[in-house]
């Protein structure tokens, strides 16, 4: 911004001021002054001067005059140039020009503020620099090589684009390489899972149900024991801990290297497995952690400290990726991990989060035209339904009607799988029996979800041979599953292709398989996420939800075979995209499903009945139970605060800090007693953490100690061998302040060999306890005698051998 000329009042002022400065400085100073006098009015029109500049020459000019003349003292001098200095400098840094109203600073607030702020961190860097040389810990010459190559390309290139965006493109195309590698691992395992079903069914069935069974208890036992050897903090979904870390509880054991291996190798065998398991939570952890590694790699190439606000931030954008990855739905994702990880979302991270899911969403599907040959990038499970007239007005009541359906039952499952957990940790037979024969309990679940969902037995009325996307994909098809009406078409080919993983010649109705499809299922997926090992939950609820709504279309479809309004058939399909929406919204407790919905399907028309039914199951849920996160997090005791209160409550206006909190607190301080300790430990037993106060007077929190750390310093600091050591070193001091004592008398050669034999008697004294006590307790061997008589040997001639060194020795060193 360029500067503008000094107004006509500013040249005449700077004439003025020029004139008087002739007329007053004394004619020997004269050629002292001509250095720094003003510039002529000629030079001032040539020139831009701002008014500060004439300010602080006009201040300089006058403390040199006064020097001169002697008009002013030399402390008065320098305290009117220093207190003048601070205002002229940042009025020159600012450029504050006089206008014809008013002044103003033509340079940019915010440019000068970043510029100054460069500065300090420039002189930061510097400073940190040095510290960093003294204090980090040797490395090897390979790692300071490779660091010291990287760290000038990383400088020149990727920092100056944006190393947020860098990092966050980066975990886009990890997290979204992982996503697809897991996806077709487990496609090769369901796979072989088939053709061994299908080749030796034709041999003899006994052989297809052995190996439906070996494969599955196989995968699991090896997950589970994998899971459990490398990193048993991986076990479950990974958003209820995410959500306690990003609340600010310090979770180390959740964002290691280990975890991640684990995660990935357990969640792939489990799915693989065919347990109805989901992998999007597991996926949102696994980014979390991949984000940790990369965050503390960029420290290691830039050389600068861990920002934990900056890290939370990266952790909040990497947790977008569950969703994204997974099921290429970017906004839903985004919106997704808003909901269940985090109660208070920084705006700043909305750009984070939406660039990384895009970019993870992107590579997994270009991936699929890459390496599966698909044509273009398609939805996930993408359907075709009636644009014209897709749903009349009637069909709203329908379509709630699903969605309260849906909510009751979401609210049972959250409840009984609860209570279940709860049930077998709390049963005192059944927690002592796993305890000791713990790969018995996946053993068993394996065994039941195997046997229940075999093709000859109730698999026949499962689909039990479709994929978890093949039955999404059936549920969502426009396709009408029966005959209806007076006079039915014939069964079309899609029909056909539908229904024999429905029906078979033992069972017609594919309602009465629907039924079993949705109880069954609901029962193997609250048995399989108590396993311990990765899971997710998502889309085997999609499943279930979708049955559920698959039912209530056909239903209408019976009741009204040529549609509400003649010539537009009624979209079973749709019904299936409601119920799938209403009851993932009544277990998770969240709105953004309904936009996955809409990115799975590529279906925007049914924005109303899906959005009405979400609201709808999510207020008859959450009035009963807790998410299933929440849940989950009770059910761990997580160090997670929930909401005190509802917020759309008016009670929560008229509560205080002391209606809520705990008065008679135990807590430690800093003076505190072994034995206050002690007690305090007594009577405390089922507390884990002890917050940490100055004093009893002030009260100020310092922090919070667990039980077990502080019973292990204790342990450490007052144990038996530390005691008896403390014991032997005073009264090796006592004995030593004794001979101190009896050195100022006149007899020195005999306290000093008193003191020698003392001290000796001291050292052995702990042998010969233990030997007495030996030989009252046991019969002593001769050879046991023949031993204690050579130590009782050694000792009388170890003590005359220093008797008479004390002797021989003169008094000047005695």
């Amino acid at each position: 911004m360029k500067m503008r000329r000094l107004t006509r009042f500013g040249r005449k002022a700077a004439a003025a001021l020029d004139h008087q400065q002739e007329q007053q400085s004394p004619p020997h100073h004269h050629h002292q002054q001509a250095a720094w006098r003003w510039p002529k009015r000629r030079e001032l029109n040539s020139s831009v001067v701002s008014v500060g500049e004439l300010r602080r020459r006009a201040s300089c000019e006058s403390t040199m005059s006064m020097s001169m003349t002697g008009g002013g003292g030399l402390g008065g001098g320098a305290s009117a140039g220093t207190s003048s200095s601070y205002d002229t400098d940042n009025a020159k840094n600012l450029q504050y020009v006089e206008t014809l109203m008013y002044g103003r600073y033509s340079v940019d607030l915010a440019e000068y503020a970043y510029t100054e702020g460069k500065k300090i961190r420039d002189g930061k860097e510097k400073g940190d620099d040095l510290l960093s040389k003294e204090l980090h810990p040797y490395k090897g010459q390979a790692n300071r090589f490779i660091v010291s190559f990287v760290r000038p390309i990383w400088n020149h290139t990727f920092a100056r684009i944006g190393e947020d965006w860098v990092f966050l493109f980066i975990l886009g195309i990890v997290m979204a390489t992982l996503s697809f590698g897991i996806d077709a691992v487990i496609g090769l395992l369901f796979t072989a899972r088939m053709y061994f079903h299908e080749t030796l069914h034709d041999i003899h069935w006994g052989l297809s149900g052995l190996m439906w069974l070996m494969l599955p208890v196989l995968l699991v036992m090896f997950a589970v024991s994998f899971t459990q050897w490398v990193a048993p903090s991986a076990a479950g979904s990974g958003i209820p801990e995410m959500k306690t870390i990003l609340r600010g509880v310090v979770l180390k054991e959740y964002l290691t290297w280990r975890t991640l291996v684990a995660k990935i190798v357990g969640l792939t065998a489990v799915i693989g497995a065919g347990m109805p398991l989901g992998k999007e939570g597991p996926v949102m952890h696994m980014a979390s952690i991949v984000a940790t590694l990369l965050s503390k790699m960029l420290r290691v190439i830039k050389g600068t400290e861990e920002n934990e606000q900056r890290t939370n931030d990266l952790l909040a954008a990497a947790c977008t990726m569950g969703v994204s990855v997974c099921y290429a739905a970017p906004i839903g994702g985004v919106l997704f991990s808003i909901e269940v990880t985090t109660t208070y979302f920084a705006v700043r991270n909305y750009w984070r989060g939406f660039f990384a899911a895009v970019v993870g969403a992107l590579f997994y599907r270009l991936m699929g035209v890459w390496c599966q040959g698909l044509d273009t990038i398609y939805p996930l499970f993408k359907v075709s339904h009636n644009y014209i007239y897709p749903y009349d007005v009637i069909e709203l009541f329908p379509f709630i009607c699903v969605s309260i359906i849906n909510g009751f039952i979401g609210a049972g499952f959250v409840f009984c799988h609860r209570r279940y957990v709860m049930f077998m940790r709390h049963n005192k037979y059944i927690k002592k029996f796993l305890m000791r024969n713990r790969m018995l309990y996946p053993i068993c679940v394996a065994v039941f979800i195997s046997t229940m969902t075999y093709p000859e037995v109730l698999g026949q009325f499962m689909g039990s041979q479709l994929t978890s996307k093949q039955q999404v994909l059936h549920m969502f098809s426009n396709v009408t599953w029966g005959q209806y009406g007076d006079y039915p078409p014939p069964r079309t080919e899609d029909q056909d292709k539908i229904l024999r993983h429905w029906t078979n010649d033992n069972n017609q109705s594919f309602q009465l398989s629907l039924l079993i499809f949705e109880v069954v299922t609901l029962i193997q997926i609250c048995v399989a996420s108590t396993l311990p090992v990765a899971n997710g939950l998502l889309i085997p609820l999609l499943t279930v939800g979708a049955a559920m709504g698959r039912m209530v279309g056909e239903l209408m479809v019976f009741a009204y075979p040529n549609g509400i309004v003649q010539g537009f058939p009624i979209v079973p399909g749709a019904y299936a995209m409601v119920g799938a929406a209403s009851f993932c919204a009544s277990i998770t407790h969240t709105i953004s499903i309904s936009v996955i919905i809409f990115e799975l399907t590529g279906q925007i028309t049914y924005v109303i009945p899906i959005m009405i039914g979400v609201l709808v199951s999510n207020c008859i849920a959450s009035l009963l139970q807790p998410s299933i996160y929440d849940s989950v997090i009770r059910i761990k005791k997580l160090p997670y605060l929930p909401d005190i209160v509802a917020t759309t409550s008016s009670d929560v206006y008229n509560t205080f800090v002391e209606d809520i909190m705990m008065k008679d607190l135990s807590y430690i301080w800093y003076s505190m007693t072994y034995s206050e300790l002690k007690n305090l430990l007594k009577e405390n037993r089922r507390i884990k953490f002890f917050p940490l106060v100055d004093g009893h007077k002030h009260m100020i929190l310092l922090g919070s100690v667990k039980r077990l750390e502080l019973v292990r310093v204790l342990l450490q600091q007052i144990s038996p061998d530390k005691r008896r050591k403390e014991a032997q070193h005073r009264q090796i001091e006592a004995l030593k302040q004794r001979w101190r004592d009896e050195d100022e008398s006149d007899n020195r050669q005999q306290s000093r060999i008193r003191y020698e034999d003392e001290v000796n008697g001291s050292h052995y004294g702990d042998d010969d306890i233990s030997n007495a006590n030996i030989s009252n307790a046991n019969t002593v061997t001769s050879g046991t005698a023949a031993s204690n008589l050579l130590k009782k040997m050694g000792r009388s001639f170890s003590r005359s051998l220093a008797r008479s060194r004390s002797m021989n020795r003169p008094d000047s060193q005695s």
